[in-house]
């Protein structure tokens, strides 16, 4: 009997082994649920440090991410509430500031005079920035 060789295209078989043993590993871990539930919670206790990153050094990883991501979504919102209100009474505030400073006028001139003088001490830090806007650039 003659010798029978068969030969098959390497790209046509690698799909499918590649796919097999996907397969296998997925449910050697068990249930795809399972494994996707133990990546999650994983995911959110991660501990990372106040900025939201996991830090290499662990002591400054003091939140888990969880408690990190809600804390910064409450103080994103927070803080647009703040500015929504500020904007709102922006005029009552202006107003309130220039009656400040007309009250203090003399310890506001006393400041900026001290703060120039202080600086012309050190001549190499030396450095005077004053604007004033008119009311029309509003």
């Amino acid at each position: 009997m003659a010798g029978m060789t068969l030969q098959v295209d390497k790209c046509l078989v690698e799909p499918v082994i590649k796919a097999q043993i996907q397969a296998a590993i997925v449910r050697e871990l068990g249930q795809t649920e399972r494994l996707v539930e133990k990546v999650v919670a994983q995911a959110l206790t991660v501990k990372v440090n106040s900025e939201g990153k996991h830090s290499k050094s662990s002591y400054r990883n003091e939140f888990t991410y969880l408690n990190w991501l809600t804390g910064d979504v409450i103080r994103r919102a927070a803080k647009e509430a703040i500015r929504e209100y500020i904007e709102e009474v922006r005029d009552e505030i202006k107003v309130e500031v220039a009656k400040q400073i007309r009250k203090r006028s003399n310890d506001f001139a006393t400041a900026l005079v001290s703060g120039l003088a202080d600086a012309l001490k050190a001549s190499w830090r030396f450095d005077v920035k004053v604007g004033f806007d008119s009311p029309d650039n509003d």
